[in-house]
């Protein structure tokens, strides 16, 4: 008995720090857009250090008209990004919105976003409220960086299927 209560009071701590620590965003990005690219997709990883869940229900940006927050299913190797209500930000862990998964989608770009830039954005979340924040548009090399390879060329090469045909029409 003794133990046990010894044990507890050396966890309690250790969980008053976890419950206090809010999310933390980092790894925001997009890749730059052609300028009659109107869409785009921005990615982030969301660090819950919290005991408890949390959820990603909002989005926007002023540089869009709409900022959606989507997933992406596959139809064989194609990828089909479809609209959600809310991501799931897991406790104690580390949530990927990534190339071929959870993303924020921008529609209605007001401009062409060019290596440099930053998108600001206003992320709400159901329980650590409202986030300003900006996501860095990059290269596709420093893209590959923070993305895994595989994922990072299906979106690149979604991306140049998009410019060609939009070209062709």
């Amino acid at each position: 008995m003794k133990i046990l209560a010894i044990l507890a009071l050396c966890l309690l701590p250790l969980a008053a720090v976890a419950d206090d620590d809010g999310i933390i965003i980092r790894n925001m990005a997009t890749l730059e857009t052609p300028e009659h690219l109107t869409t785009t997709a921005i990615y982030l990883a969301v660090d819950n250090p919290s005991l408890t869940p949390d959820e990603l229900i909002e989005a926007s940006s002023s540089l869009a008209s709409l900022a959606e927050l989507n997933n992406t299913s596959f139809q064989g190797a194609q990828p089909k990004p479809y609209p959600v209500a809310s991501i799931l930000i897991l406790p104690a862990s580390v949530t990927t919105l990534g190339p071929g998964g959870a993303h924020i989608k921008l529609i209605g770009l007001e401009r062409e976003l060019e290596v440099g830039d930053e998108v600001p954005l206003t992320l709400t979340f159901r329980r650590a409220g409202q986030r300003q924040v900006q996501a860095k548009v990059l290269k596709a090399v420093d893209f590959v960086r923070l993305y895994p390879v595989e994922t990072t060329m299906m979106t690149i090469k979604k991306l140049q299927a998009d410019q060609a045909r939009k070209l062709s029409n």
